[in-house]
């Protein structure tokens, strides 16, 4: 985009810290032409959403050696005696 949009943006965005989708209405009523695509990737690049990203579902996947489909079918348990 242009730096003119960039920074009304900015602005916007630091009057309450809001999200992409109520950035994206606020600039539509400000007479700007952006995309939320382009909101939400400029909002990514602010440090705060740095500090504070969710991580993705992905990063919580586990492998699993049993395939449960009826619950209390399948228990484990490790034991470790000393």
């Amino acid at each position: 985009m242009n730096k003119e949009a960039d920074k009304k943006l900015e602005e916007l965005w630091k009057l309450d810290y809001s999200g992409s989708e109520n950035l994206f209405n606020k600039m539509k009523d400000a007479g700007f032409n952006v995309s939320i695509k382009y909101i939400r990737d400029w909002l990514a690049k602010q440090d705060i959403a740095q500090i504070y990203h969710r991580p993705s579902a992905d990063a919580y996947a586990y492998n699993s050696s049993f395939n449960v489909t009826i619950p209390n079918k399948l228990h484990q348990i490790d034991l470790l005696y000393a």
